[in-house]
């Protein structure tokens, strides 16, 4: 359930949690007036959209080439070795 959280959730609402956090300093060190960086319609939904697929379609693909084991081996299931048990593993 983590590896879901940190390969799609996270990539998909860091720009928008960026921006939020960016609008929030830029409206406590005092911005124009008349300027609202918290409207709605002021943040940039189409950028934050692209961004987030963005980083979530490089996440995905960076998962899949990283820790990836040789196309030659195999796998070995767990099994029971004088009277102890061996985890699954993987051999060359």
């Amino acid at each position: 359930m983590i590896r879901y959280l940190i390969t799609i959730a996270v990539p998909l609402l860091a720009p928008m949690a960026l921006y939020l956090l960016y609008s929030w300093h830029l409206q406590r060190k005092g911005g124009e007036a008349g300027d609202d960086p918290f409207s709605w319609r002021e943040i940039p939904w189409i950028w934050l959209l692209v961004a987030g697929v963005t980083l979530m379609s490089a996440t995905l693909l960076a998962s899949t080439f990283i820790g990836r084991d040789p196309d030659a081996s195999q796998y070995q299931p767990p099994r029971f070795e004088d009277g102890k048990r061996v985890p699954s593993s993987f051999a060359k």
